[in-house]
């Protein structure tokens, strides 16, 4: 069984092929990437599994809405899922068509014929800084990297940010090459990344596998155990000023979802950042969260900044007492607040802090959003920018608050699986 191969949802977004990407228009039922001939490899080591990967559209792999001629190469033809994600189903080479999982065993054998096993030369790797956007789509795809291996290429990817800006984390892949004699200095493949992030603003940290990385920052996402009683008591409190019994969640609402709950569930560009408090249940149906609701702080902080979201304001209230041994400060962050409510400075337990803003047109309903982050005493909070509270950004660690949400006896989870 090979992995699922998809197009990227950040090249989704640059085609504008996510659910309402096209107002009034329908959205291509197939995407066409071209395959050169130099780039057999990536199908090749297509990882085993249920691992999801994606091959960028740039840097010679671009993605089309109409096939063309691949005369000198081949093409790799995506079909859209109800998942609304387009997954490969087929490859189309030198005249032949080939579902997916033969054409990978077809490139193995092309490969050992022509180039050897891919092997990483021992000691040498590339180093690149991704974008924000790029290591959103690394951690979406299991840590796996579709990257040509040469130095120029990987400098380049880092060069072609997307508007998100740096990520502030650094990855290094080994260089792979065939193991023939007189094999290619360097072959396409997929490979796992490894992980450094400097502390403290240090040059030069630990490497670290993938995974290891990836089981540390799930210990440092989560909630601080002495102020969960804290918001336990300000869910309920919300909920009894909200005029509602339970508060109700269905998919896209919690920590980590890829879509949207409101209108056709497009895609989000990004990991949902917390969790969103849209209705209740009153004992006779589900209602709205009021606009105007006031938005009170979970626990004693200083509120710092005001950030602009695409709905309104997201006050960032700094628990200057809840650090851990790295440094970080615990902040909570509640969005989508009427503009000019919130003040600067001290904030009690229960204190308001703002008001639930309204719908501005955006297509999402009124609704408040709440987030946890652990954030480096090092980031300056009046330089914070909404575009930094970001899972591709490293620096901060957002709270997974989904647990919290599940065991809590008001909030009420409509399970549905979710296909990333």
């Amino acid at each position: 069984m090979v992995a699922t191969l998809r197009i990227s949802s950040s090249d989704m977004v640059a085609l504008k092929v996510r659910a309402g990407g096209r107002p009034g228009a329908q959205v291509p039922p197939r995407l066409y990437q071209m395959l050169p001939p130099q780039g057999l490899g990536l199908l090749a080591t297509l990882p085993a599994g249920a691992a999801a990967v994606s091959i960028p559209a740039g840097r010679g792999y671009p993605i089309l809405e109409a096939p063309e001629s691949a005369s000198d190469g081949g093409m790799i033809v995506y079909v859209r899922k109800p998942n609304r994600r387009y997954e490969a189903e087929s490859v189309r080479f030198e005249g032949r068509m080939f579902d997916l999982g033969g054409f990978v065993d077809f490139a193995r054998r092309r490969l050992e014929e022509t180039e050897g096993a891919p092997v990483p030369v021992s000691g040498r790797y590339v180093r690149f800084q991704p974008s924000r956007g790029e290591w959103d789509g690394i951690l979406r795809d299991g840590g796996y990297a579709a990257l040509d291996g040469t130095e120029a290429a990987v400098r380049r990817a880092g060069m072609e940010s997307d508007p998100g800006g740096a990520s502030g984390i650094e990855l290094r892949v080994p260089v792979w090459r065939g193991s023939r004699p007189g094999a290619r200095e360097t072959l396409p493949v997929f490979s796992r990344v490894e992980v450094r992030e400097a502390a403290d603003g240090a040059a030069d940290g630990a490497w670290v596998g993938f995974d290891a990385w990836r089981c540390a920052r799930a210990s440092r996402a989560r909630l601080p155990e002495t102020l969960v009683p804290r918001f336990v008591r300000w869910i309920g409190a919300l909920a009894a000023e909200a005029g509602v019994r339970s508060w109700h969640f269905r998919r896209g609402m919690l920590f980590g979802d890829r879509v949207e709950w409101w209108g056709e569930g497009s895609r989000r560009r990004t990991a949902h950042e917390g969790i969103d408090f849209v209705e209740g249940d009153t004992g006779s149906g589900l209602r709205p969260i009021p606009e105007g609701l006031p938005v009170r702080s979970p626990a004693e902080g200083e509120a710092v900044a005001f950030l602009d979201d695409f709905l309104g304001k997201t006050v960032l209230v700094r628990h200057a007492e809840t650090v851990r041994e790295d440094r970080d400060v615990f902040h909570t962050l509640l969005s989508h607040l009427q503009a000019g409510e919130g003040r600067p400075g001290r904030v009690g337990e229960g204190d308001v802090i703002g008001r639930v803003g309204r719908s501005k047109g955006t297509g999402a309903p009124a609704h408040l959003h709440l987030a946890g982050a652990w954030i480096p005493r090092t980031l300056d909070p009046g330089r914070i920018t909404i575009e930094d509270i970001h899972p591709g950004f490293a620096p901060i660690v957002l709270v997974d608050l989904d647990p919290l949400v599940r065991r809590h006896p008001l909030c009420r989870v409509q399970e549905e699986p979710e296909a990333d």
